[in-house]
């Protein structure tokens, strides 16, 4: 059975359309502001500005953000948005991946065993300073 032609689809096929591009548009803004934030802030706190790419840092919400500086000596440095002027520096950690907790300060991280082809997963308790779960993983993930 064909359809009829109808003006009425094609007027609701634009909306459709100019809709997804303002989204689109809205997105993109938000990305642009988060980036530039972060180029503003991060280097204001000792944070160099190679380790500002998507490799280095996790955003998992807009309370904290947490960078992995790979240098001599590795370190991670996690930033709470309401006061990013005292980052917390955690050091010496090796992590391919870190994730903070978006609702209690609760640090996860990723790393590959040296020699192997498997994942170490960890998780910290930030206030307490102590380490709440580990667990090695068959392969990596």
């Amino acid at each position: 059975m064909v359809e009829k032609f109808s003006w009425l689809k094609v007027l609701k096929c634009i909306a459709v359309m100019k809709i997804c591009y303002l989204w689109l548009i809205i997105v993109w803004t938000e990305a642009l502001s988060i980036c530039n934030v972060l180029d503003l802030q991060l280097p204001s706190i000792g944070i160099n500005s190679h380790f500002i790419t998507f490799t280095h840092i996790a955003m998992e919400s807009d309370k904290y953000i947490c960078v992995r500086k790979t240098s001599a000596q590795d370190s991670i440095v996690i930033v709470d948005m309401n006061m990013p002027m005292q980052p917390l520096r955690c050091s010496p950690i090796t992590a391919d991946s870190t994730l903070m907790n978006p609702n209690s300060r609760i640090l996860a991280l990723k790393a590959q065993l040296a020699g192997t082809t498997q994942d170490h997963l960890q998780i910290f308790n930030i206030e307490a300073k102590a380490k709440i779960k580990s667990h090695q993983m068959l392969e990596m993930i």
